[in-house]
């Protein structure tokens, strides 16, 4: 699942960013704007992922291993745009004011990326506290900070709540699988024994 989820991520993004670099060109020009720098990183990244994971899923056979690998690469990659949303975040402080791309980038994160709490806490832990630490730096106007700390904290209790709900679900699931696979194939041994025992008889 979380392979999937992360090849249709790296997809859309791909897209986004080829329309986001195509708008500039057509009203700037072909410049190399801090904005255009941030576009092209968040393409390599995602065309990174996507050959990174088919290249994989084709040379290594041992399941575990391939799990392991494609694990590490995906965490890499959400914990790239979540800082890749911060960025952006902080440079339209600026200008604009909004943390919408902050706000996409953790929803993505917190809903696509299935996975414990340990690593959940490791990955958002580093892109919130550069976000808070370079907000008050580029406005520390405690007023005006705080309004967006607010906003992207309820936020980000809700999304928790999705990820945790959306990972509980998913676990179950997989084990409630486990074992009805098991008590299938323990049934079909039986069955087996039975009509062995049957043929003899």
């Amino acid at each position: 699942l979380n392979i999937n989820n992360a090849k249709i991520c790296a997809n859309i993004a791909i897209v986004l960013e080829l329309v986001l670099l195509g708008r500039n060109i057509y009203y700037y020009g072909v410049t190399f704007h801090y904005y255009v720098q941030l576009y092209l990183s968040m393409l390599i990244a995602s065309l990174l992922l996507i050959f990174s994971l088919i290249w994989l899923e084709r040379t290594i056979q041992n399941k575990d291993k391939l799990s392991i690998y494609t694990y590490r690469i995906m965490f890499c990659y959400y914990l790239f745009t979540l800082f890749w949303g911060v960025t952006v975040t902080l440079i339209d402080q600026q200008s604009y004011g909004q943390v919408t791309a902050m706000l996409v980038n953790l929803l993505i994160a917190c809903t696509l990326f299935i996975c414990n709490i340990r690593t959940f806490f490791f990955l958002h832990i580093g892109p919130i506290l550069v976000l808070v630490v370079g907000m008050y730096f580029i406005n520390p106007e405690l007023r005006y900070v705080s309004g967006h700390l607010i906003n992207i904290t309820v936020f980000y209790i809700f999304a928790i709540l999705a990820s945790r709900k959306l990972y509980n679900y998913i676990r179950k699931s997989y084990y409630q699988e486990k074992t009805l696979n098991k008590n299938n194939a323990e049934l079909h041994e039986l069955n087996m024994k039975l009509n062995k025992n049957a043929n003899y008889d």
